[in-house]
């Protein structure tokens, strides 16, 4: 049922924006064999120089699952989340693990960034949600404190295939 309101709050929010992507930096990241970048299901972009290895999550299905029920994530490791046309999305915490950070991204410039999102504490904890300031047309979730590590704040480029 939870999984289903969340669906529903991403359809909303995909249905009622619009958008596309533009470099700082380019750095050609191929695809995987026998993909092309949009239907790619792991590859790495950079911020601020530094790379990242992410899941990329385009389906409702998969926006709606993300980290969910896994135990951990990795350093240098992530998950992007595509949207296309630019929304609005809202994100929660159900049945995570581990906190993160969220960075907000709209034409590969890093628009904002939720640090130190926590995990629930229970299954009957209150579940937040968390918003972008603006439009976007990519989400990342990285470990809690990645972020603040690199320095990655506003106006931060982003590049790599997505």
């Amino acid at each position: 049922m939870s999984r289903i309101f969340f669906l529903i709050i991403i359809l909303i929010g995909i249905s009622l924006s619009g958008c596309s992507l533009t470099a700082r930096q380019k750095v050609a990241v191929p695809p995987a064999e026998n993909e092309d970048a949009s239907t790619q299901r792991v590859t790495t972009i950079t911020l601020n120089g530094i790379p990242v290895q992410v899941e990329v999550m385009r389906t409702p299905e998969e926006k709606a699952k993300g980290f969910s029920g896994r135990a951990g994530l990795d350093e240098g490791k992530g998950m992007l989340f595509v949207f296309d046309p630019p929304s609005m999305p809202s994100f929660w915490m159900k049945e995570m693990r581990f906190s993160i950070d969220i960075i907000w991204i709209y034409h590969d410039k890093v628009i904002g960034v939720t640090p130190n999102v926590p995990a629930p504490v229970n299954e009957y904890s209150p579940l937040p949600t968390y918003s972008p300031p603006s439009l976007v047309t990519h989400v990342l979730e990285v470990p809690a404190g990645w972020a603040e590590k690199n320095e990655i704040n506003n106006d931060v480029g982003v590049s790599g295939n997505r």
